[in-house]
């Protein structure tokens, strides 16, 4: 009986022992797989897809469906915090954007000696823009989830220098007419950055510039403002 008796007492310290030690090694297991669920690097070819606006007293009116966005950028995203549940994200690279204004009515840009002038004009327009392209630098902080429907949030800013810039006008007889020249554009641009991403969809986004779309003097005194979908 003294023989059965220790004989259970050592099954029992020893399943009581393996018990321990499984209930211990499986936090440590989900701790690993916590590690790795995101990435420490991961680079993506981005296109970005929206509307242009314009803010100020003295700006010039636009057509909102025309005056669109376009951008194409070559972005790095780096981990900087992995939590279990969300981590924290530095998104940079570079981009070129394409900021297109769609002048309203028969209204053209004129690229003066003293810069940028908007004049109407009698002849009847199907089109008529003033377009400005950036070379950019995001910089952009990202939390982002482990589950849910939001995907990520994101803030920070950008910083860019002017590559081009030209209007285009398009009379109603099909013809095309392009002027290349500076418009009183500023050389460099830089401002904020929102931006939400949806899970299994697409990132909207908003930016807006902090400086004036124009040099001091040579154009109204407007900021630019674009917002849109990333894919």
């Amino acid at each position: 009986m003294k023989t059965f008796l220790a004989s259970l007492s050592a099954l029992l310290f020893a399943g009581t022992a393996f018990a321990q030690t499984d209930s211990t090694s499986a936090p440590r297991s989900c701790a690993t797989r916590t590690v790795n669920w995101l990435q420490r690097h991961d680079d993506n070819f981005e296109l970005s897809l929206g509307f242009n606006a314009l803010a100020g007293k003295s700006a010039p009116e636009l057509r909102p469906g025309g005056s669109r966005f376009v951008s194409l950028g070559f972005v790095n995203r780096y981990r900087l915090v992995n939590g279990t549940q969300a981590g924290l994200v530095l998104r940079t690279g570079a981009e070129v954007s394409w900021y297109n204004f769609m002048l309203e009515g028969n209204r053209i840009a004129v690229d003066g000696s003293t810069g940028v002038d908007f004049v109407d004009t009698p002849q009847p327009l199907r089109k008529s823009k003033l377009t400005a392209a950036y070379l950019s630098i995001p910089l952009t902080a990202e939390v982002v989830f482990r589950r849910g429907m939001i995907d990520h949030l994101g803030a920070g800013g950008y910083a860019g220098y002017r590559i081009a810039g030209y209007s285009k006008v398009r009379p109603n007889d099909g013809t095309i007419v392009r002027d290349h020249g500076s418009f009183g554009l500023e050389n460099f641009r830089y401002g904020l950055s929102a931006e939400l991403g949806i899970r299994h969809f697409a990132d909207f986004f908003v930016q807006y510039d902090l400086n004036p779309l124009f040099r001091s003097g040579r154009g109204p005194a407007v900021n630019g403002l674009s917002f849109g979908i990333r894919l």
